[in-house]
């Protein structure tokens, strides 16, 4: 033993006592140690010291689960809940049976069904104004039948009454609203007391009766017994921004809808609701910025206006290869449409129509744009793709990639980049190719690589493909 190391040897810690050194791990010494039980364990130093180990295991154990016929108090076990983990359906002596956990059982927390809990006799008693006439039995709880000084019985409470929480059926604070007015509703007369709560029936305007709170229709939550939802506010020859109302169309999906008329002459139909809160004031002709009619963009050139989908307005425009295409305003502003699609890889699509030609009536199969499980990358947690994959008996062979531009020179792939970004990309791009080249070599797989500066033909590819086709 070294030592450094302090000696406990014949000190207890809780049910261990600890009977010699046994070895050092990792800087940690372990000691041999003889629990209360018996049983004999090695047991990290600074484990007993702080009592993260109390015992062999044996303290864990000490409540031995609970077997039927066991008595709690007034509880008897009559058996272990199949339902319910370290729950037992147990029996009082009042003749109740209820699931009780065996955690309660133990430290007494629970001895019986209630029953031992004398519940006071309140019949006679006066509250206020509630007098108790007679316990509810069928109720769960302690609740009584009371008479109010008004006339009313009510349902209260056996707490809070004793408490004095309830005063009355809640004629004690209540007003009479009788034949007030409250929006389209007349209070006939009073209904009913519930939690301290009063109703009255009411009548609407429109002939419906129905029962409403007090402090609802005081508070004004209640105009009117629901019709008034429904009302469709006159909203013609009315004027929201570029928007001038013609007429009521139809009542669709619980909205008023509205014939509208822009002023720039176009005609549509809008929500009523959308209206009054001013969040449509045009056709969306506000949304065409003309100032953008005649400029370039990349290969671009806009025309004319083509029509609005969405949030955003589309343009005509021309590339420079003579295709007419519509594109939204935000593309062009950003950047990231420079073209019709002209510009896209020409020979990759090639390259793939070649290799599918070559391999067409061969044992080969070839798949694009294939995620091999080799090239999974843990840190970005993404697959590295091959633009082409070549099978023999399901099982990758080859694999050919057509690297463009973006892999030898800084270029603005998509747009909206600045000259820091597009190196970045770069550098990126290049580990990302050298990380593939690399899993391939290991693998035992081939990778055949077509650059954008070789001209893709039959007989060009043939030749990078001769060790496939000779096989």
């Amino acid at each position: 033993m070294d030592s450094r190391i302090k000696d406990i040897t014949g000190n207890k810690y809780c049910f261990l006592t600890v009977l010699e050194y046994s070895e050092s791990i990792n800087g940690d010494a372990y000691w041999k140690c003889r629990c209360d039980c018996g049983t004999i364990k090695i047991v990290c130093g600074s484990n007993l010291r702080s009592k993260t180990i109390k015992s062999c295991g044996c303290a864990r154990t000490k409540n031995k689960p609970i077997s039927i016929g066991e008595k709690f108090g007034k509880w008897t076990v009559i058996e272990i809940s199949s339902l319910k983990r370290h729950y037992n359906i147990c029996k009082c002596e009042c003749g109740a049976v209820k699931e009780v956990g065996s955690r309660s059982l133990r430290k007494g927390t629970s001895k019986s069904c209630g029953c031992s809990k004398k519940i006071p006799d309140l019949t006679g008693q006066k509250f206020y104004k509630l007098t108790a006439i007679e316990k509810i039995i069928d109720a769960d709880i302690n609740m009584w039948k009371c008479r109010c000084d008004c006339g009313n019985i009510v349902e209260v409470s056996g707490t809070k009454l004793t408490h004095k929480k309830i005063k009355s059926c809640g004629c004690f604070n209540r007003k009479d609203l009788t034949g007030q007015r409250f929006g389209k509703l007349i209070v006939l007369k009073y209904n009913n007391s519930k939690d301290n709560r009063t109703f009255w029936l009411c009548k609407c305007d429109c002939g419906k009766e129905k029962v409403i709170m007090g402090t609802s229709l005081v508070r004004g939550g209640h105009k009117s017994c629901g019709c008034a939802r429904y009302e469709i506010n006159d909203l013609s020859n009315k004027k929201f921004g570029k928007l001038q109302v013609i007429k009521f169309i139809e009542v669709r999906n619980k909205g008023a809808w509205w014939l509208c008329k822009c002023d720039c002459g176009k005609e549509k139909e809008l929500l009523g609701s959308r209206l009054n809160t001013c969040k449509v004031l045009s056709c969306g002709c506000n949304r065409k910025d003309y100032s953008i009619v005649g400029k370039k963009f990349g290969k671009l050139t806009v025309l004319d206006f083509a029509y609005i989908k969405g949030k955003d307005s589309f343009w005509l425009c021309k590339c420079e290869c003579g295709k007419e295409k519509a594109i939204a305003r935000a593309h062009l502003k950003s950047g990231a449409t420079r073209s019709c699609g002209c510009d896209k890889s020409v020979s990759q699509t090639l390259l793939t129509k070649l290799v599918s030609e070559l391999l067409k009536n061969t044992k080969f199969e070839i798949k694009t744009n294939y995620l091999p499980k080799i090239l999974y990358n843990k840190k970005t947690k993404a697959y590295q793709q091959l633009d082409i994959a070549v099978f023999k008996d399901n099982n990758l062979i080859l694999g050919i990639e057509y690297d463009g531009k973006q892999h030898f020179k800084p270029t603005n792939f998509g747009g909206g980049k600045s000259k820091e970004q597009m190196e970045q990309d770069l550098i990126q791009r290049k580990k990302l190719d050298r990380r593939k080249n690399r899993i391939m070599k290991k693998n035992n797989i081939p990778l055949i690589r077509f650059s954008y500066l070789d001209k893709i033909n039959e007989e060009y590819v043939k030749y990078k493909l001769k060790e496939v086709l000779n096989d």
